[in-house]
């Protein structure tokens, strides 16, 4: 139950950053989440309460038997089902609500806080990076920027990722030629930075990427030699160690 609460308020956070439909998908897993809560409250906690003996008096004053009023209230349902069962049955419940939710939205595991300007950042490296590039070859750039995040090797955030220097130069060239700031974002762009933020990634966990046709052979040589060729898709190849 805990770590359910704290899944809501690290999504509420996450929420705050991204476009406006993105947020709108944000309340669908919270409202569900809130559902989730409910049951929990409703039956989780309610049925597993300490019972409230209460005593029964006759006429002459003299204690006759102690009630369990608790177990007086539970339904027909409720008594025919073994406690173990029931608990069961609630966990199942609220399992589901969730886990339809998740489909649509995030889940705990790939849930990716992040402010507005980390945000914005992977939304025009997408543009610049993969313009003219179909949704899933703009998918798989942004997927290379947050895996570089999640590498020990590279920045923690996307912010850093993206503006990233070595040696006096950018790791993407949109950066260096100033690109970044110049193209024209799309709503494929945003697209794919949701999809991507959401859990998509058809990247085979590549840290980097390469178009052959529009590089020097020096920088191609370099991928070549040093790296290991993992996936492809449009004009760029993706790479890792």
């Amino acid at each position: 139950m805990i770590r359910f609460k704290k899944l809501l308020g690290k999504i509420f956070f996450a929420m705050k950053s991204l476009s406006k439909k993105a947020y709108t998908k944000g309340l669908v897993i919270v409202s569900a989440g809130m559902v989730t809560v409910l049951l929990l409250g409703t039956n989780g906690f309610i049925v597993n309460s300490k019972t409230n003996p209460e005593k029964v008096i006759d006429k002459d004053e003299t204690v006759v038997e102690e009630v369990d009023t608790t177990k007086q209230e539970l339904t027909a349902q409720d008594k025919e089902l073994p406690q173990s069962s029931k608990l069961m049955k609630e966990e199942e419940d609220s399992k589901t609500v969730f886990e339809t939710a998740s489909q649509e939205t995030i889940n705990e595991k790939e849930i990716v806080i992040l402010t507005e300007e980390d945000y914005m950042a992977l939304v025009k490296i997408v543009e610049a990076e993969a313009t003219g590039e179909d949704i899933i070859g703009k998918i798989m750039v942004a997927n290379v920027v947050l895996n570089r995040v999640e590498s020990s090797q590279f920045p923690n955030t996307i912010y850093d990722v993206v503006y990233q220097e070595n040696n006096g130069r950018a790791q993407f060239s949109p950066i260096d030629d100033g690109r970044i700031d110049s193209v024209t974002l799309t709503e494929a762009s945003y697209e794919a930075v949701e999809r991507a933020l959401n859990g998509e990634d058809y990247s085979q966990d590549a840290l980097f990427f390469v178009a052959r046709s529009m590089s020097s052979s020096k920088a191609v040589s370099w991928f070549d030699n040093s790296l290991t060729r993992v996936a492809q898709h449009g004009v760029h190849e993706f790479y890792t160690y």
